[in-house]
């Protein structure tokens, strides 16, 4: 051994004496290496025209915070972090997308003074653990065990960071006080400026245009008539759209259709046998010529007026109470006939199990009618039509039913919500209704009359109306094209219209219209031009105005011919008239699919928002009813500077925040906001940022 030490002593002194300053030298460099990594600026942020360093202690306890929340909330903290009356859609809408973006938020919350310590974190979760205990019997009142169970994840987040529990209550602390920062903001008593700006747009700017609507139908003559083989794509294509859905509004499902047969007991003819007194009616008014719901008062009457002054009303009003009289007579006569003739049926829970023959025996109509005109000398008409199949959304428009409803509790139903309620469709709102049977309780149809003492009109049931649907067919797509081959062709027709001479020559219908004006060009074509008010909302309903084109062949308003405009005139300037404008800038047209139509419109003038409504909005609390409507927030979408106020972005540009380190770890943008819809990974570019996007462009600071 001795032998083997001295002939290898220069070996070994070399090596052990590297080793031995290695040891002696680690320490100091490890220390060191610390130093200089927590102390590495890991991003700079200005704050009152001052420049501040984030160095990597900070960043890394921002790395650890935001690994807690992601693991404690998830995709739930999007929603934790937004008041419950805010959309995706809204521009206060939080989304915690990096341990950037989280830095900054309780940055925020620091400098408005809404930090707290790390205890708070710890009695949040403490009050979260009892909370627990007392809705899950499971765990027998042991508050310590629902608290580890809570503390769980965050802990095992945080196995590879080093981190503590001291570091979870942390940043729940700061997850509440940025919560307390974004609550704040939402009850703010005033208004952002670029909301209030948005706003007024919305509610005050008019614009008033002429307008030419070029509808497809007026240019089908110059279309061929379609193959077998082009009408079968075209059915199949649309057969399952129901009609007004779909980019064209064309659809071929059928809808709940009835046949039906029914009896109106006239009111007029029951009014007409009801003779009166002077002396009974006299009597009459004297007992309830304080009944304030039978002769209310005029503005200028402090009590009733005599006899004498309104005998023809209090007559007329006697009679009228007379006839419910007895129009009760005639319903309760037949009420007891129709229930008489469902007696021996079994009970199908809230219906009757009917039997096959039974349309030859139930109580026929016709006999019904005749037994009502032999015991009541009124008029009472029957009608059917055995073949004949309607809508029930189109039953309203029918003629003697169409305004008949029912009282149900508090509500008048009226007869096509009751038939669109059997049992057959599926969609019960009213139960007992059936294909075959009579509902006992009546219909009456409710007309507007004059009240000749108080000289305004009043709402009063009328004639008494009983119904049976015989047959019933649902919902469903077109068996073939036979079935609706007229409507197919017309509809084939109208859409290569649109898209041959209307869509695609866009360019030239403009060119037109610049040239020869509007209303040469309607002339041509022997249609009418319609001056409208475009209005995004009025401010008194809180509802879209846009305008009423109903006379023009459409159905209702388009949104996107109101953009249209209204892009086209918001790069002008209000106070210069439009006929001042070249024709070529005050000419917009607009392909309306669902309508089939194509639009033109000129531009006539502006009505922009004034000083007066401008102050007035300004001093309106948060939330009022005109600022809340959820569409008035999208001001993005119209151009203006609609910044989201805790966005990434807009924190950035706040705090003018920039990364210094290329070694900074961010966690990836998922699980703190909404997740892509399509399943795809969120980008993100260098150290953690999210990558550019152009859906962000919208979003200032």
């Amino acid at each position: 051994m001795l032998k083997f030490l001295r002939r290898y002593q220069k070996w070994i002194l070399a090596v052990g004496g590297s080793l031995l300053m290695v040891a002696f030298l680690l320490p100091q460099a490890l220390q060191r290496w610390g130093r200089t990594a927590f102390s590495r600026v890991e991003a700079t942020y200005v704050y009152e025209g001052k420049e501040h360093t984030i160095p990597n202690e900070e960043w890394q306890q921002a790395l650890i915070e935001f690994a807690v929340l992601h693991e404690q909330f998830g995709g739930e903290l999007a929603a934790i972090m937004n008041p419950k009356n805010l959309s995706e859609d809204d521009p206060d809408y939080l989304q915690v997308v990096n341990a950037s973006h989280w830095y900054l938020l309780k940055l925020a919350a620091e400098k408005a003074g809404l930090t707290s310590t790390a205890y708070e974190g710890e009695s949040y979760l403490r009050q979260y653990a009892a909370q627990l205990v007392l809705q899950n019997p499971d765990l027998l009142g042991d508050a310590q065990r629902a608290y580890d169970m809570i503390m769980q994840g965050p802990r095992q987040a945080l196995a590879g960071r080093q981190g503590t529990d001291k570091d979870i209550h942390r940043a729940i602390a700061n997850f509440l006080a940025v919560s307390r920062l974004v609550q704040l903001y939402e009850t703010a008593d005033v208004a952002a400026t670029w909301r209030v700006q948005d706003l007024l747009d919305q509610f005050e700017r008019t614009i008033n245009a002429s307008m030419l609507f070029l509808r497809a139908d007026e240019f089908t003559a110059d279309i061929d008539d379609p193959s077998e083989s082009e009408l079968q794509e075209h059915f199949d294509k649309y057969k399952a759209n129901a009609p007004g859905d779909g980019e064209y509004g064309i659809g071929y499902l059928q809808p709940d259709r009835v046949k039906i047969e029914y009896l109106v007991i006239n009111y007029d003819s029951l009014f007409d046998s009801i003779t009166v007194t002077g002396k009974d009616a006299r009597k009459w008014y004297a007992q309830n010529k304080d009944n304030l719901e039978l002769f209310p008062l005029r503005p200028d009457q402090t009590e009733a007026p005599p006899y004498e002054e309104v005998r023809e009303g209090v007559i007329t009003s006697y009679r009228h109470l007379q006839t419910e009289q007895k129009a009760r007579e005639v319903i309760n006569f037949v009420k007891a006939r129709l229930l008489r003739s469902t007696q021996g049926l079994k009970r199908d829970g809230d219906y009757r199990a009917l039997p096959d023959d039974w349309a030859d025996k139930r109580l026929s109509f016709e006999s019904l009618r005749d037994q009502l005109i032999e015991e009541f000398g009124t008029t009472v008409t029957y009608h059917a039509d055995a073949d004949g199949w309607l809508r029930v959304d189109e039953l309203t428009r029918q003629p003697s039913i169409g305004s008949a409803v029912r009282r149900l509790g508090t509500r008048d139903v009226r007869i096509s919500e009751l038939i669109g309620s059997l049992r057959e469709f599926g969609n019960v709102t009213t139960t007992g209704l059936q294909v075959g049977l009579t509902n006992p309780e009546p219909l009456r149809v409710m007309t507007w009359e004059r009240n000749a003492q108080t000289a305004t009109s009043e709402r009063v049931s009328r004639d008494i109306v009983y119904y049976r649907v015989l047959a019933a067919n649902g919902e469903r797509p077109a068996r073939d094209v036979d079935e609706v081959r007229d409507v197919i062709v017309d509809d084939y027709k109208r859409i290569k219209a649109f898209n041959d001479l209307l869509k695609d020559d866009v360019e030239t219908w403009r060119a037109q219209a610049v040239e020869q004006g509007l209303d040469a060009l309607a002339e041509e074509r022997s249609l009418q031009v319609r001056s409208q008010r475009v209005k995004r909302y009025d401010r008194t309903v809180l509802d879209r105005v846009g305008w009423m084109p109903t006379p023009m062949g459409l159905a209702d308003r388009d949104d996107d011919l109101a953009e249209a405009i209204y892009d086209q005139t918001r790069p002008w300037d209000v106070l210069t008239p439009a006929d001042e404008h070249e024709m070529a800038d005050r000419v917009v047209v607009c392909p309306i699919p669902s309508k089939l139509c194509l639009a033109i419109a000129r531009i006539d003038s502006i009505t922009p928002m004034t000083r007066e409504s401008w102050q007035q909005v300004m001093v309106m609390p948060r939330y009022t009813m005109l600022s809340s409507v959820s569409d008035l927030v999208a001001g993005a979408d119209r151009g203006y500077r609609s910044p989201k106020p805790f966005s990434f972005d807009a924190l950035k540009d706040r705090f003018q925040y920039e990364m210094q380190s290329r070694g900074a770890e961010e966690l990836p943008e998922e699980g703190m906001g909404t997740q892509p819809d399509d399943g795809s990974e969120s980008e993100t570019g260098q150290d953690g940022e999210p990558a550019a996007d152009d859906s962000n462009a919208s979003e200032g600071g």
